[in-house]
């Protein structure tokens, strides 16, 4: 029995092969696959779907259908409460779950609805609406966060709406990741700016308290806290603040004795293998952002 947490990339793609096995000699496997949502979001193309209703649409596939008909494989439409021992976890409706081999692909949580919120396609699909009507409304866009994610978004909003003023706030000095090259981080600026996109490195933008972890589609004035500049816009789109949420651990670190995550982020600490961290535990793997 494996237990396959959460059903994005790593997940997803853990479960798929897994189940495959079981047509290769591994008659007994079977695996359940368990997420909050009742679809898969196709998260990396949330710039477009931001922009295109179609794609949107598109972006969101069943869970229901994610193993062949008929299989002994099954789906569970619920959250991780937390796991309880080495062989067993709880669910949110109280529902406990037996493992031999458990996967934790929980990942991470980006502002919202860059990580859709709603649980169904329907709330989902609903989100980016709201967010693309507002754009659709706006006379000018502040995007917080010059990652990859940003810098896509302006440019696909930049792209669809050409007349809109554009603003684009990176704390760091260049943009996107270390990861990639200075070259790219200067091909992105000057694509931007091709586009209209005015961007502004080295700032950070101060978000008020009643602002939530999410974008937002109304009239504000945020403030750089290193420029004092201000920053007026009709919509703000944040691409910042990725956190993950590690908590259902704390049962089983406190029946361990041994801490199995990383204090500062909440990250769980694993081998080369993407086994957990912990001698005691090599039948649990931690893939993904998590």
């Amino acid at each position: 029995s494996v237990v396959v947490i959460g059903g994005s990339y790593a997940g997803a793609a853990a479960a798929k092969r897994l189940a495959a096995l079981s047509k290769k000699g591994y008659s007994g496997l079977k695996v359940t696959l368990v997420d909050k949502s009742t679809h898969y979001f196709h998260a990396i193309g949330f710039p477009k779907a931001l922009v295109d209703a179609e794609f949107a649409e598109k972006s969101f596939l069943p869970f229901s259908a994610f193993f062949e008909t008929g299989s002994k494989h099954e789906f569970i439409n619920q959250k991780l409460s937390r796991v309880v021992d080495e062989h067993h976890i709880e669910l949110d409706n109280g529902q406990s779950l037996y493992y031999d081999y458990l996967v934790l692909a929980t990942g991470g949580q980006a502002p919202g609805p860059i990580n859709v919120v709603g649980r169904t396609k329907e709330e989902g699909v609903k989100e980016i609406q709201q967010l693309r009507q507002g754009l659709d409304n706006a006379d000018s866009v502040l995007i917080v966060g010059g990652g990859a994610v940003g810098v896509e978004v302006a440019g696909f909003v930049a792209n669809k709406y050409p007349t809109k003023k554009v603003t684009l706030v990176h704390s760091r000095n260049r943009l996107l990741p270390e990861t990639f090259r200075e070259g790219i981080s200067n091909g992105a600026i000057a694509k931007l700016g091709q586009l209209g996109v005015k961007v502004i490195l080295n700032d950070k933008v101060e978000l008020p308290s009643d602002f939530g972890y999410a974008s937002n589609v109304g009239h504000r004035v945020l403030r750089g806290t290193n420029s004092g500049n201000e920053y007026e816009s009709d919509v703000q789109i944040l691409a910042v603040g990725f956190k993950v949420y590690t908590e259902y651990l704390e049962p089983l670190e406190t029946s361990l004795g041994h801490s199995l995550r990383v204090k500062s982020s909440g990250a769980i600490r694993v081998l080369p293998t993407l086994q957990l961290d912990a001698p005691m535990l090599p039948h649990i793997f931690v893939p993904g952002d998590v």
